[in-house]
């Protein structure tokens, strides 16, 4: 290995540690700070069988899957949960570029 090899997986192993201390670190700074949000009337109609019913209607069963998974992805976004994805999406990038650093040659 030559030398600018090792100066490349040094700095990759670097910048690894450093996403993920600051990304957890921001991670637990969001989960302290976020609120949770009340469930609101907006939430009790979209969970309603009135409305899953509605939607097989107008897209079949297909339609009622997405429109969950569409629920489920946006709840990531939002109050504590939102701290949990930060930590996840570090500790990936961080995992992503130590692989790197360790399969240079």
């Amino acid at each position: 290995m030559d030398k600018k090899t090792a100066e490349l997986r040094t700095t990759l192993r670097v910048a690894a540690s450093l996403v993920l201390a600051l990304g957890l670190g921001f991670a637990a700074v969001i989960w302290m700070i976020a609120e949770d949000a009340a469930p609101g009337t907006m939430d009790e109609i979209l969970l309603s069988k009135q409305y899953t019913r509605t939607i097989q209607q107008f897209g079949g069963r297909q339609a009622v899957l997405f429109d969950e998974l569409n629920r489920w992805f946006v709840s990531l976004w939002h109050g504590r949960r939102l701290g949990v994805t930060v930590a996840c999406l570090s500790l990936l990038a961080a995992g992503g570029l130590y692989l790197v650093a360790r399969r240079m040659k």
